[in-house]
Formats: C-alpha cells, sequence, structure tokens
C-alpha cells in the first residue's frame, strides 16, 4: 500500500471518542477527553466522573504521580481550547457525588488554563485541600493564586484527618520554589494552628482511620517535630500504636519531648540500640 493510499485510509477512518475510551478504562487518554466533555452525552456523564473517582483515590503522592503519567502518555495531540467552553454546571448536575473528583481531576490536567478552573470550583470541596496545597507550586501564577485562594476557604471546613495531611505534605512542597513564600508560610501557621487547637485523642483518632503504617508514620512525624501535639499525646501514640510505628516515633519524641523518667526507663528495654 502506497503512503498516499494509508493517508486515504487513515482520513476516512472514524475520529478516536477520547470520552468513551475513558469511561472504557483507557485512563491514559484522559486530557483529551477531558476537553471533549461537551461532546459526551449527558448520561455518560456520571461514568466519565466514576473514572475520574479511581483516579483520584489513595495518598496524595498515588494521585500526584499517576497524572504524572497520564500527562506524558500522549504526545503530540492538540489539546485545544474546548476546555474553556466546558458547560460546569451541567457537569455537575449529571456527575451527582462524583462531581467534586471530575474537579480534582481536571486540577491534574495538563491545561493550565483548566486547572485553574477546576481550582477555582473546587473549593467548595475541603477534602481536596491536600490538592489546593500543591497547587501553591503549580508553574502557572494563575493556578498558584487560585490554589491559595481556594486553600484558605476550604480551611475552615476541612476535616482535621484532611489538615493533618495537608501539613504533612507541606515538607514535599517547600523543596522547590515557585511558591509564593508568604503565602505558603501563611498557610503551614494556620494548618499549624488548627492541629494545635485539637485534643490529642481526636488527632491520634484521625490519623488512625489511615490504614497503611508507612502513611501513619508520616503522618505523626511532623507533628512531633514541630511540638503540635502535646507530651501527654505523644506518650499515647508510642503507648498505642502498632509496634512498627511506635519503633520508628519512639528515637523522635525522646529527642522533642521531655519524658518522665519512669517512661525514658521502660524504653531502655526496646529491642532497638537506636531507642536504648
Amino acid at each position: 500500500m502506497s503512503f498516499s493510499d494509508l493517508f486515504k485510509k487513515n482520513c476516512q477512518s472514524p475520529p478516536i471518542n477520547y470520552c468513551e475510551n475513558f469511561i472504557s478504562g483507557y485512563h491514559e487518554f484522559f486530557c483529551a477527553a477531558f476537553n471533549t466533555l461537551n461532546n459526551l452525552k449527558t448520561d455518560k456523564i456520571g461514568e466519565f466522573a466514576a473514572q475520574c473517582r479511581i483516579l483520584t483515590t489513595g495518598n496524595i503522592q498515588e494521585i500526584r504521580n499517576r497524572f504524572y503519567r497520564l500527562r506524558h502518555v500522549m504526545y503530540g495531540y492538540y489539546y485545544g481550547t474546548t476546555y474553556a467552553k466546558l458547560n460546569f454546571k451541567l457537569l455537575k448536575q449529571y456527575s451527582g457525588n462524583d462531581f467534586p473528583a471530575l474537579l480534582a481531576a481536571g486540577m491534574m490536567h495538563r491545561s493550565g488554563y483548566c486547572r485553574e478552573k477546576c481550582t477555582v470550583l473546587i473549593a467548595d470541596c475541603p477534602e481536596y485541600i491536600c490538592l489546593t496545597l500543591h497547587g501553591f507550586n503549580d508553574w502557572v501564577p494563575q493556578v498558584r493564586s487560585a490554589s491559595e485562594e481556594s486553600f484558605f476557604n476550604m480551611l475552615p471546613k476541612a476535616d482535621l484527618i484532611n489538615v493533618i495531611m495537608a501539613y504533612s505534605e507541606a515538607d514535599h512542597i517547600i523543596r522547590s520554589n515557585r511558591f509564593s513564600k508568604k503565602q505558603f508560610d501563611r498557610a503551614r501557621i494556620q494548618l499549624a494552628e488548627r492541629i494545635s487547637r485539637e485534643s490529642g485523642t481526636d488527632v491520634i483518632s484521625a490519623i488512625k482511620t489511615v490504614i497503611q503504617p508507612n502513611d501513619r508514620c508520616n503522618l505523626y512525624f511532623p507533628l512531633l517535630r514541630d511540638r503540635l501535639i502535646s507530651t501527654e499525646t505523644a506518650e499515647s501514640i508510642i503507648k498505642t500504636e502498632k509496634a512498627e510505628i511506635a519503633d520508628r516515633l519512639a528515637p523522635l519524641v525522646i529527642e522533642k519531648y521531655d519524658l518522665p523518667v519512669e517512661h525514658l526507663i521502660e524504653m531502655t528495654e526496646s529491642r532497638f540500640p537506636r531507642i536504648r
């Protein structure tokens, strides 16, 4: 077959339906599918949002890594500007409870315009406060500004566990230099103040809703390092948490807190030389 014949054959092929492919589980079509949502039948919008829910499930690092890979799988595709015409009121009506997940996915889009729009709209969904905090570090200034505004609107309404997660994620963001130091410092201070106002029992209960021991450890660590919880709460963590978590945190507690002598004596019996 000549090149001319091949070209004619490809021109006659029906265009790829990105949304239908995304709904079928081919998530690599995400960015292209998002841009063509206006072409999707309303009874399919819920299915599209349900796939977005799958992509936005997990801890923040898993979500970001997942979308980072997706943003790099369709080189050469022209994303155009159809996202600017998306009817978000219609999307909200037909995506139901998964609309926040659709917006969260949009915050991971390759287009800065799309990220900005979704970041503005997600301000009413405080469960995604971690994503807006990461937006402080976006390479597009308008997205950074939208993230800052949405973050401070979310903070008073966010559940304790999401506030703790956001405080932990701040350690990852600070490694970059794109964020506004003034706004980032303000965010960390307000997160710390919110956590400090909560009772130790509530803090521990919130963190224990996280299943993976490593994830739990990562949430405890900055709270203990920055002494956002009391000595009594720190001791309670060491006494009541799983051994694999308590053993990892014990050296930090010893370093940062003035523990009673009897508690230090108990720790000399630890199986870890570092703790002894």
